[in-house]
């Protein structure tokens, strides 16, 4: 091999080395920077959002928030027609989401009315973008 050679060879050596090495660094920060981000997190902040999970990760939950997020409001016949589930099961469930402050209630006669708590929504809507933003 010729000196060129050599030096050709150690250069790209080198060049590849650069980059994995670049690779590191730039892993490295980007940890540091999720866990950076994760203690900006309150302890307090995280056992209540994951309480708030925790409760609405039932699935009837789910489909009585996604109806009550596309209407403005429903009674519990209606939620009950629309899901085909028991009347005693969707007044659980709702009665769970009211005990979060999910849902408030109007009533109408015999008729009670369930609604989203605006506030509460968008709250757990963006706690849940900044959490999977991180």
């Amino acid at each position: 091999m010729d000196d060129q050679t050599i030096m050709r060879e150690i250069s790209y050596s080198l060049f590849y080395f650069s980059l994995e090495f670049l690779e590191h660094i730039n892993m490295c920060w980007y940890v540091y920077f999720l866990c950076y981000k994760m203690m900006s997190c309150k302890t307090k902040d995280m056992q209540w959002f994951a309480d708030i999970l925790a409760t609405i990760s039932q699935a009837n939950r789910l489909q009585i928030i996604c109806l009550l997020a596309t209407k403005w409001e429903l009674c519990v016949c209606k939620i009950t027609e629309l899901l085909s589930l028991k009347q005693n099961l969707i007044s659980h469930h709702l009665n769970v989401l009211k005990d979060i402050w999910l849902l408030i209630t109007r009533r109408e006669g015999k008729n009670v009315f369930y609604m989203l708590e605006k506030k509460s929504y968008q709250n757990i809507k963006s706690s849940l973008k900044n959490i999977f933003s991180l």
